[in-house]
């Protein structure tokens, strides 16, 4: 209850808070989150446990071992291997890990992951809010959706979350805002030696740069024989270790080939009303936002991973954890979209355009409350309240009990 309990709080809290104070709000909001993660001690069930347990191994290497420039004398337990693998292949990840296991208060990885992916969507927020003259109730209704929206349990996750957090911080600067590519791509690069993930998010990125060459329908094409793709990819590169990108491919293989269909797994029903929910966003945003030539590679850019995800409806894992990058990519086109026809400018349309636009709009407001609210409950019934009982007053700057078995 802890969760639903602060979420709900914060999400009202916001509507009260002065213009003055908002930044201030933001960066408390995250604060409080990320302290929560002190008094969460999950079990082999989550991932996080398992990164719990190679903290404890990462603690025994001395710097150059964690970055694999020494060789490292861990046995062949499972979590010892794995983390010799993190060490050679997703180095940047292994730094921050053997950092962190130094301090020795293992919650500080969870906090650590929460402060980056909750503080980079506030930092988003804020930032729109400040640099495009939005209004303050347009922060106000961005806010609550992005804590509505986005599961606060899947940061046990842990890699994969920062990955998005940041990668989707990012794409906003590279495609709306031209920011500088070389430093862009930079961190695109090294967010690859954190998780896998990134090399499939960096590839959407460079689809981008011939999307005016290559129509969707190739695209498409091309994604729709992934199946066959990526294991054909893996056979022909077996001789040619890339570490990064080998890791890459053979996760996506085992991903498609051996969990392609599992039992008791299956796409979320929740995500999927998301999803539709949001593609909804989009096109009225690519039809009816005076911003769609400046937003117009960002669009085509979250247009592939909805393409992506119907490719993925025989793959649960990654059809389910793209939960954790649309929230963030979806914030400045809602932010957008709620500045330039809220208010008295909704009763305008009808003047200025047509009156499918104005219905359009107002089925997509009430409609959205219905959904992110029917979402926040489901994410409530199969995420926070089965983890209630992992919340403990006992478990903070505590280490908790590591005697229970990795079941992966």
């Amino acid at each position: 209850m802890q969760i639903i309990i602060l979420i709900v709080l914060l999400s009202l809290l916001i509507w009260v808070m002065p213009k003055k104070s908002i930044k201030g709000y933001l960066f408390v909001s995250v604060v409080v989150l990320s302290g929560l993660f002190f008094f969460f001690w999950p079990d082999n069930g989550y991932d996080l446990y398992r990164y719990y347990l190679m903290m404890v191994h990462y603690n025994k290497l001395s710097f150059l071992q964690a970055i694999g420039l020494q060789a490292n004398s861990l046995g062949n337990t499972l979590m010892e291997m794995t983390v010799t693998g993190y060490v050679a292949v997703y180095k940047l990840y292994s730094v921050i890990a053997w950092l962190l296991s130094k301090i020795g208060v293992y919650q500080f990885l969870a906090v650590f992951t929460c402060f980056v992916v909750y503080g980079l969507m506030m930092k988003q927020i804020s930032h729109l809010f400040q640099n495009e003259k939005m209004k303050l109730r347009t922060v106000r209704i961005c806010y609550v959706f992005v804590f509505l929206s986005y599961n606060y349990i899947y940061l046990s996750l842990v890699r994969q979350t920062i990955v998005f957090a940041i990668f989707g911080f990012v794409l906003y600067f590279d495609l709306v805002q031209n920011y500088r590519k070389e430093r862009c791509f930079a961190v695109y690069l090294l967010l690859c030696m954190i998780h896998s993930t990134a090399i499939l998010l960096l590839g959407f990125r460079l689809l981008i740069l011939v999307s005016n060459k290559l129509t969707m329908i190739l695209i498409a094409i091309g994604l729709s024989s992934i199946y066959m793709f990526i294991p054909w990819m893996v056979h022909l590169t077996s001789k040619i270790y890339i570490p990064v990108f080998t890791e890459f491919l053979l996760k996506m293989s085992h991903y498609l080939v051996d969990r392609a269909v599992v039992e008791n797994q299956h796409v979320s029903t929740k995500a999927t009303l998301m999803y539709v929910y949001l593609f909804l966003i989009l096109l009225y945003f690519m039809r009816y936002s005076a911003k769609k030539i400046l937003y117009r590679k960002y669009l085509h850019y979250i247009l592939l991973l909805f393409l992506l995800c119907l490719v993925m409806l025989r793959q649960a894992d990654v059809y389910n954890r793209m939960q954790l990058f649309f929230p963030i990519l979806f914030i400045p086109i809602i932010m957008e979209l709620v500045e330039e026809f809220s208010g008295r400018h909704v009763l305008s349309i009808k003047k200025k355009y047509t009156n499918c636009q104005l219905f359009f709009g107002l089925a997509l407001l009430f409609t959205g409350m219905i959904v992110v609210l029917v979402y926040f409950v489901g994410t409530c019934n199969d995420s926070y309240v089965p983890s209630q009982q992992f919340y403990q007053w006992s478990n903070f700057m505590k280490n908790g009990d590591m005697s229970l078995p990795a079941s992966r």
